[in-house]
């Protein structure tokens, strides 16, 4: 979304602002795994050095003055005038479209994991070392049913679609643009 921003691959109009809705919680958990190497990692010897690679990362954000992954975001977004808004929990993306305005949204874009059913928000892995969501954690192709009033947020005449970018995301793209962007529900 970075590189987006950065090479107008938005295609803004001239009144269009962009949003960042991130969903904060593995960013904390990242930082706080990547950030130190802990008494127990640093007996560790994975063949790779994967956490002093790890910890490299980190401190790079530290050298751009960031006192994290999440600021190291804000200041990117606050660079390229975006508007950043931190979640906790995916209902809290539903509340942030209800309260834009009415007619102000051309198309929503997503980039991350996903299944075929759903949006991965934060991923894991199950014990087959699959990649996984905890239910708590993801968006749900059937939630957008749920939201159509968010029709009025779109505007009326956006020649622009909603994009998802992420494994598996064609069915949830095609609902989404039919029953959000459109007032041709087939949910």
């Amino acid at each position: 979304m970075q590189l987006a921003a950065q090479k107008n691959l938005y295609n803004l109009g001239a009144k269009e602002q962009v949003h960042w809705v991130v969903y904060e919680t593995p960013y904390v958990a990242r930082w706080k795994d990547d950030s130190i190497i802990t008494k127990a990692e640093e007996k560790q010897d994975d063949g790779y050095n994967l956490h002093s690679i790890r910890k490299k990362s980190a401190d790079r954000i530290l050298i751009k003055s960031a006192k994290s992954y999440l600021d190291r975001i804000k200041q990117i977004a606050l660079k390229l005038n975006i508007r950043y808004k931190g979640i906790r929990t995916p209902k809290e993306f539903w509340l942030y479209l209800e309260s834009l305005s009415d007619d102000s949204v051309s198309r929503v874009w997503y980039s991350g994991h996903a299944s075929g059913s759903e949006l991965m928000l934060s991923l894991t892995h199950d014990s087959g070392c699959e990649a996984a969501a905890f239910p708590k954690d993801t968006i749900k192709m059937g939630d957008i049913k749920k939201h159509k009033s968010l029709i009025r947020k779109f505007l009326k005449t956006t020649k622009k679609t909603s994009k998802f970018y992420g494994c598996y995301t064609k069915e949830f793209a095609r609902t989404w643009n039919m029953c959000i962007q459109s007032a041709y529900c087939w949910c």
